[in-house]
């Protein structure tokens, strides 16, 4: 689209004749109609003005592979959303094996604050982290732990292959 074009087209969208966009600019109808018609070409000082006139960037106007700006920006706004750096999934599962790893880590630190040896009724003998577990009664807490942060370990490793391969 050539300058005789975008200034046809935007006087149009602003609803005014080539006239009264004449006495905006203070040149005659004759002189709109050799614009936009591509026979004679504007002043710097009148390119201004029309720019400021349309709201629209004197690039747009005076270069011609501009008239696409809209498509091409779209374009890329597109390509951005469609390589989102981190989907809402992954994140959930970062979050799930983050904390399922602080949990796992919480139980196994404690153990050693809070050192237990145990015999259980039947004759077992538990001492350290499996003997924390017993007695505080939590070992199934630990497992689900231990099932969430590999179950999310997994998840991640086969989402981060997917999109390797594609």
């Amino acid at each position: 689209m050539n300058f005789g074009n975008k200034i046809q087209i935007q006087r149009k969208r602003k609803g005014i004749t080539q006239e009264e966009l004449g006495e905006k600019l203070n040149v005659s109808r004759q002189t709109i109609t050799k614009w936009e018609s591509n026979k004679s070409f504007p002043e710097i000082e009148k390119i201004i003005k029309l720019s400021y006139y349309f709201n629209v960037t004197i690039d747009y106007l005076l270069k011609d592979e501009i008239e696409n700006y809209e498509e091409n920006f779209c374009e890329i706004v597109e390509k951005i959303e469609d390589r989102k750096i981190i989907p809402k999934t992954i994140k959930v599962f970062l979050f799930l094996l983050v904390i399922s790893f602080i949990g796992i880590m919480y139980f196994y630190v404690d153990s050693f604050i809070h050192p237990v040896t145990i015999t259980d009724w039947d004759g077992t003998y538990y001492k350290g982290f499996y003997g924390y577990l017993h007695i505080h009664n939590i070992e199934y807490i630990l497992y689900s732990l231990i099932i969430l942060f590999i179950i999310s370990l997994g998840y991640i490793i086969i989402y981060s292959l997917k999109t390797q391969q594609k």
